[in-house]
């Protein structure tokens, strides 16, 4: 089973993402800061990595993504990032994300 790794610090988007990845298929990792962010991809190596941009307690999901990018264990594997911070899609992609979502574009199913 493939794994997914997600790195986001609201419950709710959280959750969402969890329950539309478990339901295609999908392992899903969970994390809701930078630290253990990173942690969990070392320990699990998923094949992707789901990042929200605005992180509490010291990283930001810009921190997280460099830390991935030059870890030699962890650099193939590709990020999305998502955020609510549309200016931030092409810093997002200068940094090595293979995609960035909005979560404004994101429906949530009632």
């Amino acid at each position: 089973m493939k794994k997914v790794l997600i790195i986001e610090d609201s419950p709710e988007f959280q959750e969402l993402c969890k329950t539309q990845l478990t339901q295609a298929g999908y392992s899903v990792i969970q994390a809701v800061n930078g630290k253990d962010g990173i942690a969990a991809a070392l320990t699990h190596k998923p094949q992707l990595i789901l990042l929200d941009i605005m992180l509490p307690h010291g990283l930001n999901g810009f921190d997280v993504l460099k830390k991935l990018k030059i870890h030699p264990a962890l650099t193939k594997i590709p990020v999305i990032v998502f955020t609510n911070l549309e200016s931030e899609e092409k810093t997002a992609f200068a940094m090595g994300a293979k995609d960035f979502i909005r979560k404004t574009d994101i429906t949530i199913p009632q």
